[in-house]
Order: structure tokens, then sequence, then C-alpha cells
């Protein structure tokens, strides 16, 4: 599966907190898939580590608990997961596409293809990274 095979795929999910699958998935799920489905990478699901009434301290905690595994990269590419603050904390992914976009999903409005210097998120972005064992251009993008 390629990134615009995983993006005509996605953009039919809806938002679901906790959702690691095709049938609905939060913006973590999303990332979970793509790499799993396009990459052929296993990162954690984090499904078991939140629920509904989690807050964004408590996103912002997992995030960071997950960090030490990631590489910050410097520019964006296909693959790269982008990494955005809501309020005070930085608490939301996006994966990178190609083409100067990003996938995210969003409770309220499911999953949602952007360009990255969309006017709402580029105040909000934290950084880019990719996971050590992803190889940006190795076919599969």
């Amino acid at each position: 599966m390629t990134f615009d095979d995983f993006l005509a795929r996605a953009l039919d999910v809806p938002f679901r907190i906790g959702g690691r699958g095709y049938d609905g998935w939060d913006c973590w799920g999303l990332v979970y898939c793509a790499y799993r489905d396009v990459l052929g990478i296993a990162i954690p699901t984090l499904d078991h580590d939140y629920n509904h009434d989690i807050s964004y301290a408590e996103l912002m905690a997992l995030v960071d608990e997950q960090r030490p595994a990631w590489l910050p990269i410097d520019r964006p590419e296909p693959g790269a997961v982008s990494l955005y603050r809501v309020g005070r904390y930085h608490s939301h992914v996006a994966l990178v596409m190609p083409r100067g976009r990003m996938l995210h999903c969003e409770q309220g409005a499911g999953s949602i293809c952007e360009r990255l210097d969309n006017i709402v998120w580029r105040g909000r972005h934290v950084g880019y990274f990719r996971r050590p064992e992803s190889i940006a251009g190795s076919g599969r993008t």
C-alpha cells in the first residue's frame, strides 16, 4: 500500500477515541495504521492507555513517553509524524503525506487531509518525527 492508497482509504474513517482500525480511529490510531499498513512498522497502539475522559495534559504525557523512540527531523517527509499543540499541550499528531499535505483525525470531523502550512495548524506545530527504522524513499511511498 502506498501513502496515496492509504489516504484514499483513510478519508472515509470516522473519529473514534481509542480506535485502531478502518472502522474508526483517533489521531494516534491513524498514525498506527499507516505505520503498520504502509511502512510495515509496528508502533505501540496506546489504546489501553487512555479513554474518553483523558485530559490534554494526560495525552501530552503519553506523547512525551513515546518521544525517545522517535527521531526529530528538520523537514517534513512522507511518513513522518507532525506533532501539534492543542492549547498549551502538545497532544495532536498528523501523518505527513506526499505533496506537502498532512492527514489527521479530529473529533467531529473524522479524517482530514490538509496542507501542512494550513493556517489553523502552522502556529501550533511542535516538530516532525520519524521512527529510526522508517526509510524515506523506500519505494513504499
